[in-house]
């Protein structure tokens, strides 16, 4: 019986894959501020299931596609007459 092991070599920038991660989830704060809104706003709109968030113990995670759907989601075109 032939036993076959699989190894997998990390980067050299394993820390920098490791803040690229954590990136992808955001404070609320942090979003508040990206949207130009109170943070207070941002939770009523996580409440109401407008943006997705995780909660994560007691604070709530939102991440950079769920900010991005949201932004899409909401813009519109601005036509001036």
């Amino acid at each position: 019986m032939k036993i076959t092991r699989s190894v997998q070599f990390q980067s050299k920038n394993t820390t920098n894959n490791n803040k690229s991660q954590m990136n992808k989830y955001l404070k609320p704060t942090t979003v508040a501020e990206e949207l130009g809104i109170n943070y207070r706003t941002l939770m009523t709109l996580v409440h109401a299931g407008e943006i997705s968030a995780i909660k994560v113990g007691g604070s709530y995670r939102i991440s950079r596609s769920a900010l991005d759907q949201y932004i899409q989601n909401n813009t519109v075109n601005v036509v001036t007459l």
